[in-house]
């Protein structure tokens, strides 16, 4: 008697047979991943995260845990090869720029925090208390 095979295939990781039970199928429609749930585990030279249906990532077919997964964006791919981009802030936006050259007022942190006081006798300066952290004299509140 022929019976069905019930298994989801080989195992990617030990190429032993798995059945439903016994282990996930993950990835694309395609080209899925078979893994025993003993064997589902980071891909990642040296990394052995054991994942599960919650915590892996699926990255060109192989599967990772989220510390290795590699990043992938619209600008990572130049001639078929993937890149990580590591881009620069610049002031040339002009809501950076308008953010950046608008006016600063001195009055906020003194509603905020107080008035900022001084130590007379050596001259560091303290935004809160009543005596210097550095000589332990009375502090003084200084006029802006």
């Amino acid at each position: 008697t022929n019976k069905p095979n019930m298994s989801l295939g080989k195992c990617t990781r030990c190429n032993k047979t798995c059945y439903p039970l016994e282990g996930y199928k993950v990835g694309s429609m395609a080209e899925p991943l078979i893994f025993h749930k003993f064997c589902f585990k980071c891909q990642n030279d040296g990394c052995t995260w054991q994942l599960t249906l919650n915590n892996y990532k699926c990255f060109d077919n192989r599967v990772y845990c989220p510390n290795h997964c590699p990043v992938r964006g619209q600008s990572n791919v130049q001639d078929g090869v993937n890149y990580k981009v590591h881009g620069t802030t610049t002031t040339h936006s002009t809501h950076i720029a308008t953010a950046l050259s608008a006016p600063r007022l001195n009055t906020v942190n003194e509603q905020v925090r107080g008035a900022r006081t001084g130590c007379g006798s050596c001259g560091s300066q303290s935004a809160s208390g009543n005596f210097c952290s550095s000589c332990g004299a009375r502090l003084i509140a200084q006029q802006s």
